[in-house]
């Protein structure tokens, strides 16, 4: 904004004419418009050069004080916006960044529950399973946006955002290791031993849901205790399967640290009832 009212007020002098300052306006007003979606700052900055003649024509008269004027509004409307923004309304999305991780581990238990059970003898429902799939990743990606936005935000707690990056990034990737058995299921036979491995991860992945989207901040002691350590995994008969139980095991572990260190939720999306098991 200033440094449009100083480009204005230059070509306002130079301007002699009303003829003159009406098209230098025009081209100003047209070359913000044509910036708007490109680059805000300079849409605005456009802006501020057409609005010093198009002032000057209005009140027909050319003085300094137009710019004085129009860089102090700017100033109060930014401070009013500010007060309005922080102090009367304030909406952050840090407050409802919980819970939508909380909806998405509640997602990732019930996709974990049906990708685990095709290797563990149960029979499997591909359109529930492609459902949850769908949906899981839609909650993973409201995650993410979210946390995109909650960098920007001002008077956060850095290890409140540490928390929840790595409680969304473990999600992302027990999510893609969760496809990965699913994509194996089909050539698979089954493993029985799956069974202690999937109802240790979804009971956890649940709980950790029911947890966060109450607004409770439990201790470590109280939650559910994750899959047994990767060297006591249950072992695969195929090496691709060995390896991906290792890396949920070791996510589902992640999770919990994360968890217990994540912020309580202050309103925002609720996790939606788990049905997993």
């Amino acid at each position: 904004t200033a440094a449009g009212i100083i480009a204005g007020m230059a070509l306002m002098a130079l301007a002699g004419s009303d003829a003159t300052r009406a098209v230098l306006t025009l081209a100003a007003f047209f070359g913000s418009l044509a910036l708007l979606p490109l680059n805000y700052g300079l849409a605005i900055a456009f802006l501020s050069v057409g609005l010093v003649p198009f002032e000057a024509l209005l009140v027909g008269v050319a003085v300094p004080e137009i710019g004085a004027l129009r860089l102090f509004s700017t100033l109060v409307g930014g401070a009013l916006a500010l007060a309005g923004g922080f102090l009367l309304w304030p909406s952050f999305e840090r407050g409802s960044l919980p819970g939508l991780i909380a909806t998405s581990l509640a997602s990732m238990a019930r996709y974990a529950d049906l990708v685990l059970a095709l290797h563990s003898g149960a029979p499997g429902n591909p359109e529930r399973l492609a459902v949850e799939r769908q949906r899981t990743g839609v909650d993973l990606s409201n995650a993410q946006a979210a946390l995109q936005r909650v960098v920007g935000e001002l008077g956060q707690k850095p290890a409140d955002l540490v928390a929840c990056l790595l409680a969304i990034a473990t999600l992302q990737r027990l999510f893609v290791s969760l496809t990965a058995v699913r994509e194996m299921a089909a050539a698979a036979e089954a493993c029985p031993a799956l069974a202690r491995l999937r109802a240790g991860s979804v009971a956890a992945l649940a709980q950790w849901a029911e947890t966060l989207a109450a607004g409770r901040r439990t201790p470590p002691a109280l939650l559910p205790s994750p899959p047994p350590d990767p060297g006591q995994s249950p072992v695969a008969a195929d090496p691709r399967l060995a390896y991906e139980i290792e890396r949920i095991t070791l996510q589902i572990a992640t999770l919990k640290s994360a968890c217990t260190r994540l912020p309580a939720s202050r309103g925002g999306p609720k996790a939606r009832p788990s049905s997993a098991g």
